[in-house]
């Protein structure tokens, strides 16, 4: 089968070309450019899964170092750029970046004054500089695996893209993907972001496209079957089933919230319970079965021992007191009756308590 130039000889070869002094030029990655292959771990005995696994870790690792590379080395052009008086949407060449560090670091040495700012700029472009080298050293890692990969005659891969409905590639030289790589300005573009789907590494292109479903890019695999690429996917990155799994739990608490609210309520499907009264101008609102079996008893008290012991209740709060006692004998299917029994009884009890003669 061809092989394409893989991911990790592309990093290997783009932080080379920088180191050599072409930092700021587009590069376009040369076949057979020879790399070299550090002591390590037999690989010759490990399984394409392993490999691809571990190239996976090593490969995001090379994404980080570089990104954080990016956002530094941007950051120290736009300075400079500023200090050369281009504004805020200025640029700087590498040229003029490395000039402008070569100056402020050799006045620096030589004890020189230095803006505090500037001290800063060098230690963000220092900050650059170990991302680059950390990046070089992890490609340089990835050199054997991906070599015992070209040694085996290659496999079947599978990357997701990250993004929103992104599609399952067979490489990640996809024409429909960008490539990473260095722009004009000497900025690193980390590319398409994929999601390495290493537990369908060997695996052959029908069971790829099987699990893909609907995410199947028909780029790369132009031969899928038309009722496969409608079915839904099965393959989902790890940010993905986080998301998924969060959704389920936030789902479950709330489902848990919404039945313990159920088991409260004063109603059988856990809605507010409202009545109305003559004794305030605004309703009372119960959303707990305690909130309003106290409501109630508490009027039963003031009519038979409290305050409005020597006059009849209300026709409204009968009415209410009623409602209460109807929507609890409904939720514990009792009848009104049992319901008004336990109201007596905690009435007999609160009066006790209140300190009234029974």
């Amino acid at each position: 089968m061809s092989t394409p130039l893989n991911p990790a000889a592309k990093a290997a070869q783009d932080a080379a070309r920088h180191r050599d002094g072409t930092f700021g030029e587009q590069f376009v990655p040369e076949s057979g450019v020879e790399l070299t292959v550090n002591d390590g771990p037999d690989y010759t005995t490990w399984t394409p899964v392993d490999i691809d696994s571990e190239l996976a870790r090593l490969h995001g690792e090379h994404n980080r170092h570089m990104a954080r590379y990016n956002s530094s080395i941007k950051f120290v052009a736009g300075e400079v750029a500023r200090r050369l008086g281009r504004g805020f949407s200025g640029k700087a060449t590498r040229s003029e970046v490395e000039t402008w560090v070569n100056k402020s670091a050799a006045a620096s040495e030589a004890g020189e004054p230095v803006h505090p700012n500037d001290t800063g700029l060098l230690r963000e472009y220092d900050r650059a500089m170990r991302n680059l080298a950390d990046a070089q050293q992890v490609a340089d890692d990835m050199t054997p695996l991906t070599d015992e990969f070209t040694r085996r005659g290659g496999w079947t891969r599978a990357f997701l893209v990250t993004n929103a409905g992104g599609h399952v590639h067979k490489d990640m030289d996809c024409h429909t993907c960008f490539a990473p790589g260095w722009d004009n300005s000497g900025n690193y573009r980390t590319g398409t972001e994929f999601y390495w789907v290493t537990d369908l590494s060997d695996h052959t292109e029908d069971e790829i496209v099987e699990k893909a479903g609907v995410r199947a890019c028909t780029a790369c695999y132009p031969s899928a079957p038309v009722d496969v690429l409608t079915r839904p996917t099965q393959i989902f990155s790890d940010d993905e089933r986080a998301a998924e799994l969060a959704r389920a739990e936030r789902a479950a608490a709330k489902a848990e919230r919404d039945a313990k609210k159920v088991a409260n309520a004063a109603t059988p499907d856990g809605s507010e319970l409202v009545v109305h009264t003559s004794r305030s101008r605004y309703p009372e609102r119960f959303k707990t079965e305690r909130s309003a079996t106290m409501w109630a008893v508490d009027t039963m008290v003031d009519h038979r021992y409290g305050v409005f012991r020597d006059r009849d209740m209300d026709p409204t709060e009968v009415a209410a007191i009623d409602t209460v006692v109807g929507s609890l004998a409904a939720k514990h299917g009792k009848t009104p009756d049992e319901v008004r029994a336990e109201f007596e009884k905690k009435m007999v009890a609160k009066a006790k308590r209140d300190g009234y003669r029974v």
